[in-house]
């Protein structure tokens, strides 16, 4: 199997996953009315929607260079993981406002036990999926595996976050749950973050962090052939240095 091939496999194993924590979300949403559960729920459809992207982005970014990408297709992989998180930031905005409308005139909502455990079991999942995620993303080296290992990071904290919240209105604190999907919402903001400046850093051929300048650095020092360099400049994906001493200034 080729390694576009494997990146692909992962992003379709996500693509499974995510349609089966939608299903049980989508229960515990019928079962109860939470809006903390709407809010992940919504948030796994959009996960669902993000896995589109990273898997269509995946597929183009792995296509060779051509006529018109000498430089190859990976920023399209870019492209589909910064739609991810303008899903995601979109969302949150909605979430919230709903949350302020339910403080302002509460619902009542019916939790028993079963929901709570629908919801600790989708828990377990998003471990298993960031755990999975982390695995995938560092052997390939795939910034949109990267921006889904995130996700289904905050996911654990998001899921974590709705189970409280119906945990509390079970006994007796209905404000839990609305307050419960606007931290949700400040979460889902939160994780786009850095997934958002790093592919905007890429999209305008930034260099990235100062370490991995210093590394590369380092890297062409330690070649014995290389006597001197200068000019040394790139972008996250292409680098190139003048050999040589540098010229005498004009």
């Amino acid at each position: 199997m080729s390694e576009s091939d494997e990146r692909l496999a992962s992003a379709h194993t996500v693509l499974i996953a995510n349609l089966f924590l939608i299903g049980v979300k989508l229960a515990v949403v019928l079962l109860t009315g939470s809006l903390a559960v709407i809010a992940i729920l919504v948030d796994s459809l959009l996960d669902l929607l993000g896995g589109l992207f990273v898997y269509f982005g995946m597929k183009k970014a792995g296509q060779p260079a051509d006529d018109s990408h000498p430089y190859g297709h990976k920023k399209y992989e870019t492209v589909s993981a910064l739609g991810q998180s303008a899903l995601i930031v979109i969302t949150a905005f909605l979430i919230a406002a709903e949350a302020v409308r339910r403080l302002i005139s509460p619902i009542h909502l019916d939790v028993n036990t079963i929901d709570l455990a629908l919801v600790f079991f989708t828990i377990l999942v998003d471990i298993g999926l960031a755990l999975y995620l982390t695995k995938e993303a560092k052997r390939h080296g795939s910034l949109a595996l990267d921006a889904a290992r995130i996700n289904y990071t905050y996911d654990i904290f998001q899921n974590s976050t709705a189970f409280l919240g119906l945990f509390a209105v079970q006994y007796g604190i209905p404000a839990a749950d609305p307050i419960a999907a606007l931290i949700l919402s400040v979460l889902m903001l939160r994780s786009t973050w850095g997934i958002t400046s790093t592919a905007l850093d890429e999209l305008t051929d930034g260099i990235g962090s100062k370490g991995r300048l210093a590394e590369i650095k380092r890297a062409i020092s330690s070649v014995p052939e290389v006597k001197s360099y200068h000019k040394l400049k790139g972008a996250h994906s292409c680098w190139q240095a003048d050999g040589g001493p540098a010229p005498p200034p004009a």
